[in-house]
């Protein structure tokens, strides 16, 4: 699993325990972060990345990726620290968290627009299979270091528990985050899921890379 995987399972982690006292970014970071968020409030990351993955589309993925893989390798730090230091209104933010960074990395990484479109896949084709690709792993992940509530029964006592009194705020908001990944998991086109098995060891090899 890829480092930026793996931290990404850490502060879902975190936020399972400690959702209600996640941190505001640092102010001096603030003003430019602002700015992309203000670029991007329109985009719908729930509607680009829980489309349907198309095999063509990760086929061209794993082919232009080694063209630009040292490139995006080294911004993986920025973009561990854009998702560490989210402020969190609510659980419904985390995917937008996750994959904003990533949205923006065509300006982030100069020339990257122009390498993509000589590899065959442009930049509006390379994003929506990228955020595919990665959302299906991270939720892969997910699911198998956490347990998230399908079974119905137990999904409507943990809804019977949000309108409790007696149950603590950090409790309800560790069962809207649960309920919330739930829900993006079944999300996931049926089909994505084929896909990206039947190509699984390339594109593990991708993200481990990364």
């Amino acid at each position: 699993m890829g480092i930026v995987i793996k931290k990404i399972l850490l502060i879902v982690f975190i936020c399972f325990t400690l959702f209600a006292y996640c941190e505001a970014p640092h102010p001096t970071k603030q003003k430019q972060k602002n700015e992309v968020k203000q670029n991007a409030k329109e985009i719908s990351y729930e509607k680009i990345a829980l489309a349907e993955l198309k095999e063509k589309e990760l086929l061209k993925l794993l082919k232009v990726w080694p063209a630009i893989k040292d490139d995006i390798i080294k911004l993986h730090i920025e973009i561990e620290d854009d998702f560490f230091e989210q402020h969190f209104k609510g659980p419904e933010e985390i995917l937008r968290a996750f994959l904003e960074p990533y949205a923006h990395i065509n300006q982030r990484i100069p020339g990257l627009e122009a390498r993509l479109q000589a590899e065959g896949m442009p930049w509006d084709e390379f994003w929506p299979a990228f955020s595919k690709t990665l959302t299906i792993h991270f939720l892969m992940g997910i699911s198998s270091n956490f347990h998230l509530s399908k079974d119905t029964m137990e999904r409507k006592e943990n809804e019977q528990k949000l309108k409790e009194p007696q149950v603590s705020e950090n409790e309800k908001e560790e069962i809207r985050l649960n309920l919330y990944l739930t829900d993006l998991s079944l999300k996931v086109p049926k089909a994505n899921g084929v896909i990206f098995f039947k190509y699984q060891e390339q594109t593990e090899t991708m993200l481990d890379n990364y």
